[in-house]
């Protein structure tokens, strides 16, 4: 092993020198890269909670259950059949409006995930380009 005297005058191994002049060569190389990187990444985890949130939507969407109106109200079933068959129909109106209520904020959530994954996998090239 030889020995290499550092610029302020110290004895240095010359592998442990390469190592470092490697690593400092590459830092300054790549140091550029670095803001790109970090906006893909960014974007990235952006997109991962904006996939999250649209798909709990979507659960949520599903998961709505048909109540009558006198369930709702406390009252019980009404014995007229065709007031209580009104009843079940205003029911069934009142999930599928909030049920597709859902599903526009899902579908609205997911196209912005479809956008930030776009984004990032673009900053992503850009960033090992070159």
């Amino acid at each position: 092993m030889t020995n290499v005297t550092s610029r302020r005058g110290r004895v240095v191994n010359s592998r442990r020198r390469q190592r470092y002049e490697t690593i400092r060569n590459l830092h300054t190389k790549n140091s550029h890269k670095r803001p790109m990187r970090l906006v893909s990444v960014i974007l990235a985890l952006i997109a991962f909670v904006a996939g999250m949130r649209s798909a709990w939507l979507w659960y949520g969407a599903s998961r709505l259950q048909v109540v009558p109106m006198w369930g709702k109200d406390g009252r019980i079933e009404p014995l007229i059949r065709t007031l209580a068959h009104d009843e079940w129909i205003l029911a069934q109106l009142e999930t599928a409006t909030r049920s597709s209520a859902l599903n526009r904020k899902a579908a609205a959530w997911t196209a912005a995930t479809v956008v930030l994954t776009t984004l990032s996998t673009l900053a992503g090239a850009v960033s090992c380009r070159s």
